[in-house]
């Protein structure tokens, strides 16, 4: 009983850690000094958490330290080799800070903990997201495209994304797959998110094509009749589906950007902060920040996850795909203070965590009750076979 209300409590904090991560995604990003706070206060509610745990895990964790390190690599040339110290001394020592406590709350915490939390808020937002493009559109769409709680639609995307990779890689039962799966396709839909939709889609690909699963297969059947019947019967579903589906280039920028950087200065890139409009992409603004250090750094940032996730089995591999391909599309993989970092750590961790392959592999050592005996043995033990035959 004593280790079940340990286990609890611990998913209890982990769950509030990451819901304070997830708030971050919403408007209280705008200010920097509240969502920075919150961001202080999830990742102590963490470290809290594993705190709380009787003995270290045997897990292999030294992925993070090759993650954590490639950031450096892009900070330290998108900063120093640029004249911007204050900068770059803020993001390492943020760096350092960040770095500390994930690798104190992964060598401790069961993955697990991360799977459920992560299930349990996400559902949530999605959820809420949703009712509020229903109930308020006024202030939870922004140009037909469904932001709800968060600050921009990209951002339920991305919250969608997650949730429905975890529910795919990991589903409960029948009833809970279908629900989340549909609130994830009204999601994806209504915010319109195209990168978020199309990693999704490699995810549903590669599920269907592995487990070969009876329920999933009708789940997905469920989903895409519902889908269409909507889109033939209600004229605004297809305009939401329109703007999914819409051919506007708007990472044209990011790219002519690029472009430019590798005429004038491939070898040291621009700087971080020093480009004019906003950009996205991990790799191409990991070249634009520091050249071809960054994009060195890059793929240092995509092997730090591929491969612990090459060890294990399809579902590992599948949302590292996810994630990666995701990040083609958004920046958030390049800043180790990035709420999108931190919330795909742990849905990565959760899913490659409780991979069977692994666990298989590197089974955990039952961890013994060090707590003192205080009862008094009153009934002597038998005596051995071997001394009853003597």
């Amino acid at each position: 009983m004593r280790a079940l209300r340990g286990t609890t409590s611990e998913s209890v904090l982990v769950t509030l850690g990451l819901l304070a991560l997830v708030a971050t995604l919403t408007p209280l990003g705008e200010s920097t000094v509240a969502a920075l706070g919150v961001r202080v206060v999830g990742v102590a509610l963490v470290v809290v958490a594993a705190a709380r745990t009787r003995a270290p895990r045997r897990g292999d964790v030294a992925w993070l330290g090759g993650l954590m390190a490639s950031i450096a690599l892009y900070v330290v040339v998108g900063t120093f080799f640029h004249g911007q110290w204050v900068d770059g001394i803020v993001t390492l020592a943020s760096l350092v800070v960040v770095t500390s406590a994930l690798l104190f709350a992964l060598r401790r915490l069961d993955p697990a903990v991360f799977l459920t939390a992560c299930r349990r808020v996400l559902t949530a937002s999605v959820l809420v997201s949703l009712a509020l493009g229903v109930l308020t559109p006024d202030t939870a769409l922004e140009m037909g495209r469904l932001r709800g709680a968060f600050e921009n639609a990209n951002s339920t995307g991305f919250v969608a994304l997650a949730l429905g990779t975890l529910t795919l890689l990991r589903p409960l039962g029948a009833f809970s797959t279908v629900v989340a799966v549909g609130g994830v396709a009204a999601a994806l839909a209504w915010s319109a998110s195209r990168t978020s939709a199309l990693a999704l889609l490699i995810v549903v690909v590669i599920v269907l094509i592995a487990r070969r699963s009876a329920t999933l297969v009708l789940v997905a059947f469920v989903v895409a009749v519902g889908v269409l019947c909507l889109w033939a019967w209600q004229p605004e579903v297809q305009t939401v589906l329109d703007g999914l589906l819409r051919g506007t280039d708007s990472r044209s920028a990011t790219t002519d950007l690029a472009v430019e950087v590798f005429r004038r200065r491939p070898e040291i890139g621009i700087g971080i902060g020093n480009e004019h409009g906003t950009h996205v992409s991990s790799p191409i603004m990991a070249f634009v920040h520091a050249g071809l250090a960054g994009s060195i750094a890059f793929a240092g940032m995509a092997a730090a996850f591929v491969l612990p996730a090459g060890r294990g089995g399809w579902s590992s591999w599948t949302v590292t795909l996810a994630l990666l391909v995701h990040s083609t599309g958004e920046s958030w993989l390049l800043s180790p203070i990035s709420p999108m970092l931190l919330v795909s750590l742990c849905v990565w961790r959760g899913v490659v965590g409780t991979d069977p392959v692994l666990r298989r592999r590197d089974p955990e050592p039952p961890v013994p009750d060090l707590a003192p005996s205080t009862a008094l043995c009153l009934v002597p033990s038998a005596p051995s076979r071997s001394k009853v035959t003597s």
